[in-house]
This record gives structure tokens, sequence and C-alpha cells, in this order.
């Protein structure tokens, strides 16, 4: 009787070593995502906002009244694909996923734009994107100043003339097409 008990244990707790020496799953993901978590937070604001720019940017192109609006939002679309696709491609050889939504904040915009129409839209839009380029600039300097992963400080950093000339621009096509608040 003895025995059997013995040999119901040593049954018994063989099945758990096997699986105690698997490796730990969430382990492995954490060695293969070397990022710092403001790493992390930085590329998912920035593809949230780039995505957004892209949608944002198609809008303007399709309700705009004012053809720099309209030319402004194909440029966004444009300029906002290509930092989107090279910061996805970055996150893949980083081993992080990215959100695929604009984030709550951006989707209340397209949806507050969406309601506008003429000159109202393209007032609103074009101070819109001057208030999103300056956080964006701000967030690109910062990173490429204070990140911590390299390829992304370069990429940051290879990106904020963009913004920084979005932003000039949509300054710009405010002040000219007289649609400052």
């Amino acid at each position: 009787m003895a025995g059997l008990v013995v040999i119901s244990i040593i049954i018994g707790t063989s099945g758990k070593n096997v699986t105690t020496a698997q490796p730990n799953p969430i382990t492995v993901r954490l060695t293969q995502n070397p990022l710092s978590a403001s790493d992390r937070q930085f590329m998912t604001k920035a593809v949230q906002d780039t995505r957004a720019e892209v949608e944002l940017g198609e809008l303007a192109s399709e309700k705009a009244q004012k053809y720099q609006v309209r030319a402004f939002g194909q440029l966004m679309v444009q300029d906002q694909t290509q930092m989107n696709n090279e910061l996805q491609k970055l996150a893949t050889k980083k081993g992080l996923t990215l959100p695929q939504d604009i984030g709550e904040e951006n989707r209340q915009v397209k949806v507050n734009l969406l309601k506008l129409s003429g000159a109202d839209f393209d007032k609103a839009y074009m101070n819109q994107m001057i208030a999103d380029r300056v956080k964006d600039v701000s967030l690109f300097q910062r990173q490429s100043q204070e990140g911590n992963d390299p390829d992304l400080k370069d990429w940051a950093t290879k990106n904020l003339p963009t913004l920084q000339n979005h932003l000039r621009l949509a300054r710009s096509i405010t002040k000219s097409a007289a649609l400052s608040s």
C-alpha cells in the first residue's frame, strides 16, 4: 500500500515538473521587447497620432472649402502614412505590437470635424492641426533628446523637421486664408 502512495506521488508530481520546466511566455516576451515604458508610450502615442492625421487629412481632402486646406490634408496623408509605415517597421523589429486605433482623444476630434462643413470645417481643421503639431513637435523633441532606444531616438529626430514644417505651413495657411480664431 505504501508503495502505491509513493508511485502516485511520483506520477502526480512528474507532470508538474514538466510544466514548470517550460519557459514562461511572459518572460520570453519581455526579453524580446527591450523597450522602456517611456519608449513604448511614445510609440503608442506616435502611431495613434499618425493614423489620426491620415484619417483627418483624408477628411480635409474631401470636405475642405479652400484649396490650401485640401492640399494640406493631402500632404498630411502622404507624410503621416510614410511616418506610420516606418514606425510600424520599427515596432516589428523591436517586437512591439502597436494599437490599431487612433485613440479616444483623436476619435473625438474626428467626430467633431465630421459635423462641420465649409469655412467652419476649414477653420476647425487647421486650428486642430496647429494644436496637434505643437504637441507632436514637443513629443518628438523630447523623444529625440531623452529616449532610451537609439533606433527610436533616430526615428524621432529624423521626423521632427517634417512635423516642424507642418506646423509652419499650418500657421501660414491659417493666417493667409483668414482662418484664425
